[in-house]
């Protein structure tokens, strides 16, 4: 779609609001990216979108450790899904939607491994600033 892509622009973002007096606890409720998704052998190899998320969830971490009140992070989107926009394409979704026949494709390196690996870091997180222990985001 030729957007840029800067992680560290939801980490200033998240320290502004923060600075507000009385701001309630921050949730990022949509955030995603649409790259070229290609099917090959059934599956979605999607490593620009793994990237993007492990990225940008650094970044909302960061801000985490750093103070901001940030209780959660939703990605858009579950599905590829219409765009008002721009209608099927570009897509957004953790799982690729063929659209002629409505079968659904794993992205495989996005719903695999690292999904459960957002949620059990995002655990962790909380966990260890709950106990003021230094958190550090890893592969």
């Amino acid at each position: 779609m030729n957007w840029g892509v800067y992680p560290e622009s939801i980490y200033y973002i998240l320290k502004k609001f923060s600075a507000y007096e009385s701001i309630p606890p921050l949730i990022i409720i949509e955030n995603g990216a649409a790259f070229s998704d290609e099917v090959k052998n059934g599956e979605v190899n999607d490593p620009k979108r793994l990237n993007y998320l492990k990225d940008n969830i650094a970044q909302v971490l960061r801000a985490k450790q750093e103070g901001v009140n940030t209780t959660g992070y939703f990605v858009w989107t579950f599905l590829d899904n219409f765009e008002w926009t721009e209608g099927y394409y570009p897509r957004f979704g953790l799982i690729y939607v063929d659209f002629e026949t409505q079968d659904a494709l794993q992205n495989h390196q996005v719903i695999g491994m690292p999904v459960f690996f957002i949620v059990k870091t995002l655990k962790r997180l909380n966990d260890r600033l709950h106990r003021n222990q230094k958190v550090e985001f890893c592969n």
